[in-house]
């Protein structure tokens, strides 16, 4: 089965796990690289693909511009998923990642997210770029939303 999860927003990301080693994609602006990320998956196996986004809200000390401007790309990614005929699942954040830091040590919410995905995916590239040197909050985000559905699909109490 191929699971995919998505840290929408414009820091987000995708992680594809399933098959081989994980892939993962820095959110791109262009909706139409958003869309064929999505088709290719889907043209490897329809049937065995099911999304895990994360759940859309608006946060505290959040300005209202970019509260609908995350709305908006969550439900074009929402949209995309629809027009492709793709399963999805949307998942709070409080719910993936209070399943997910179980038995993590480190002190903050990040901390514990970069801990327990390079446990997990030790070798998977975090950064966004060649010429990063910070892990990518969102691809981290996106690949432990993934392994919550893995787990959430494969009957694992989540």
């Amino acid at each position: 089965m191929i699971l995919i999860g998505i840290d929408p927003g414009k820091d987000g990301a995708f992680a594809k796990i399933g098959i081989g080693e994980p892939v993962c994609m820095t959110m791109p602006e262009d909706i139409y690289e958003v869309n064929e990320f999505i088709s290719k998956s889907k043209d490897e196996n329809l049937d065995q693909i099911h999304v895990f986004i994360e759940k859309a809200q608006a946060y505290p000390k959040q300005g209202v511009s970019s509260s609908f401007n995350y709305g908006a790309g969550y439900g074009t990614l929402c949209g995309i998923l629809i027009a492709n005929k793709i399963a999805f699942t949307a998942v709070p954040a409080n719910r993936w990642a209070r399943r997910m830091h179980i038995g993590a040590s480190k002190s903050t919410s990040k901390e514990k997210s970069l801990e327990v995905v390079r446990k997990i995916f030790p070798n998977v590239n975090l950064l966004a770029t060649k010429r990063s040197r910070k892990p990518h909050e969102g691809i981290i985000d996106a690949l432990l939303i993934a392994e919550y559905g893995r787990r959430l699909l494969n009957g694992e109490q989540v």
